[in-house]
């Protein structure tokens, strides 16, 4: 059976990896995945791109339309 700590580090092996935030946001817009968004991971300690989840992007959503109804 696997350790768990191996398991974790290779799961981050395929995926691409970025020193910083910025760097990330940066690879975002070459590659123009504009639903991803960067986090960082906290098995390598670096940045990763990936989807945003479902509820955290209604919530956001919400909030951005709540506060356009507010502002008008």
């Amino acid at each position: 059976m696997a350790s768990k700590r191996r398991l974790r580090r290779n799961a981050c092996l395929n995926k691409s990896q970025h020193a910083t935030e910025a760097n990330a946001k940066i690879a975002i817009r070459v590659t123009r995945q504009f639903d991803c968004r960067p986090y960082k991971c906290p098995y390598c300690s670096k940045w990763h791109i990936g989807h945003e989840s479902t509820k955290r992007r209604n919530a956001r959503l919400y909030y951005r339309e709540k506060d356009q109804w507010l502002t008008k």
